[in-house]
């Protein structure tokens, strides 16, 4: 599986293309560099795509398993993503007040 990670602030969008024969599709995190994972999601086979949150400055790595009946495929390669900073957007410019004479 082909795993992807994208950071847009806090916000982390995983996303994978799925084995065509995989009933199901689990998706793992690390916080330790990869020596531990818990579960994060586990979803049906035509999803592609998972979310997960990081503070700023924090990095996790994750890695994608599909899974048939009787047999689980070997995980993904791991891959990273930190968090980003939120994006500011700037407050709208208020017209000036022309000055009295």
């Amino acid at each position: 599986l082909n795993v992807r990670a994208a950071a847009t602030g806090q916000a982390i969008a995983l996303t994978w293309a799925n084995d065509p024969g995989a009933a199901k599709v689990l998706i793992e995190r690390s916080d330790d560099g990869g020596t531990s994972w818990r579960e994060l999601a586990s979803v049906g086979p035509r999803d592609q795509k998972a979310a997960d949150t990081l503070p700023e400055g924090v990095t996790a790595h994750y890695r994608v398993t599909s899974a048939e009946k009787d047999r689980t495929a070997r995980p993904s390669a791991m891959i990273s993503a930190t968090g980003a900073p939120t994006p500011v957007v700037p407050a709208a410019a208020t017209p000036a007040t022309p000055a009295k004479a």
